[in-house]
C-alpha cells in the first residue's frame, strides 16, 4: 500500500513546491520602496470662509460660506519632485445676500519642510458671482509644485497645506465654530 501513496504525495509535494515559488520568485519582501512626493492636506482652521454682512456673528447674517474640498494629490519624482494637487472650492449665498456679489477668495499653498519651516508660500485667488437666484458656484483649482532638487527631499519630509488665506478674526471664528 504504501507504495500506491508514493507518487501522489510526490506528485502534491512538487506542485504545492511550484505553487509557493510562484508567489514569491519576483519579489522581495522586505524590499522597501520610498517615495520622496510630499503629503497635501488642508489646514482645518482656514478650509471654511463664512462672510457676514455685520458685526453680529448669526446664522441670518451670512452673506455667503466657502469650503475646500476633494484634495488630490498626484507626483512625479526624477532628478526633481513634481507635485500637482487638485482641489474643490465651493461657494453658497446665505440669508443675507441680498443682490448679486462678486466673491474674491484668496487662499494659499504652503510647502512646509520637517512640520515646521515654510519652504514655499504661494497665494491664489478665485472669483465667483453669487446671486440670490443663483446662490451657488464653484471650481476645480490645481496647483504645481516643483522641489528642484531630490537629494532635498531624501533629508527632508515636505508637506503641502493648502487654505484660504484669513485675517485672525476670521480664523478664530473658525476654530470656535
Amino acid at each position: 500500500m504504501p507504495t500506491i501513496f508514493a507518487p501522489r504525495r510526490l506528485l502534491l509535494l512538487s506542485i504545492l513546491t511550484a505553487v509557493l515559488a510562484g508567489c514569491g520568485a519576483n519579489r522581495n519582501p522586505l524590499e522597501v520602496t520610498i517615495q520622496r512626493c510630499p503629503a497635501a492636506a488642508f489646514v482645518d482652521e482656514t478650509a471654511n470662509w463664512v462672510e457676514f454682512a455685520g458685526d453680529d456673528l448669526t446664522a441670518d447674517q451670512v452673506v455667503f460660506d466657502a469650503m475646500l474640498s476633494n484634495l488630490e494629490l498626484t507626483c512625479n519624482q526624477d532628478t526633481q519632485v513634481e507635485s500637482v494637487v487638485s482641489f474643490d472650492v465651493s461657494v453658497r449665498g446665505g440669508p443675507a445676500l441680498d443682490g448679486p456679489v462678486e466673491v474674491t477668495l484668496p487662499y494659499y499653498v504652503v510647502l512646509l519642510r520637517d512640520n515646521s519651516v515654510i519652504a514655499a508660500k504661494k497665494t491664489y485667488e478665485v472669483t465667483f458671482i453669487l446671486d440670490p437666484d443663483a446662490p451657488r458656484a464653484g471650481s476645480r483649482e490645481t496647483v504645481r509644485q516643483v522641489i528642484d532638487d531630490i537629494e532635498r527631499t531624501r533629508r527632508y519630509d515636505y508637506e503641502l497645506l493648502i487654505g484660504f488665506q484669513m485675517d485672525p478674526a476670521a480664523v478664530a471664528y473658525n476654530e470656535l465654530r
